[in-house]
Parts: structure tokens; sequence; C-alpha cells
């Protein structure tokens, strides 16, 4: 894989696992990649695994927000497991720790 992309990867009904780097240069097309999970009217429930991120900025953490407002907008629920230290780091600062659905 190259360093600057990112993939995700079905694991289940309604489970992904996203991987690579989430920068301003994979965010787009990982945006892009995973709007066809957001449509399905059979998955009501989405779980994003980023155990596999290597890397994130803010652009990561705004990738979350929008799959959050997707969802919403689809009556989906949405979690996501294993945030990478960097991922909430950021969250921290933007205030946003109590606002991203974390799996436990």
């Amino acid at each position: 894989m190259n360093m600057n992309r990112a993939s995700i990867s079905v694991t289940g009904e309604g489970h992904y696992v996203v991987e690579g780097e989430l920068d301003m240069n994979s965010v787009p097309q990982l945006w892009r990649s995973a709007n066809g999970f957001f449509n399905t009217p059979a998955t009501s429930s989405l779980v994003f695994d980023l155990q596999a991120v290597t890397r994130s900025d803010s652009s990561g953490l705004a990738l979350l927000i929008e799959w959050m407002a997707l969802a919403r907008q689809n009556n989906q629920t949405i979690h996501f497991r294993n945030l990478p230290v960097q991922m909430w780091e950021i969250a921290k600062v933007s205030d946003l720790v109590d606002v991203i659905p974390l799996e436990k």
C-alpha cells in the first residue's frame, strides 16, 4: 500500500476496518469509497475499527464527524473502535471526545 493511501475493508455486515494514513491527501478518496456504506437500508448499525490507522491529522477526525452526519441522515447508528492516540489527542483539544461514539 502506498504510504499516503488509506483503505476500508468490509469485515462483516456493517463492520469495517480502516487502515493507513488519514490525512488531507487520503481522506477525500476514503470518504468517496465509504459513501455507499451509508446508503444501504438493511444496515442500521455501522462499526469502524481504526486499529490499523498508522497516522492521522485533523482531516481524519473530520472524516469521522462527516461519517457521523451521514449515519444520522440515514437513521443508522455508528461507533468507532480503537481510536488511535493521535486522533484521541486531536479530539480532546477540539473538545470532541464526548461527541464521538466510541465502542468499548
